[in-house]
């Protein structure tokens, strides 16, 4: 299982901050974020599966 860095860095590589514009326009804060749209995040939690320990 991948490690809370790791998954980061999986996030990070799919990071767009042009998409940041349109998540603020829905009224999202856009600090802290990446701009990876939702499709891809589910790509990866799939991939990493089901971990309680790395939620927590």
């Amino acid at each position: 299982m991948p490690s809370v860095e790791e998954v980061l860095e999986m996030l990070a590589a799919k990071a767009n901050p042009d998409q940041l514009a349109g998540m603020a326009k829905y009224g999202m804060t856009v600090e802290k974020r990446l701009g990876v749209k939702v499709p891809q995040m589910r790509k990866i939690a799939k991939e990493i599966g089901k971990d309680h320990k790395l939620a927590l």
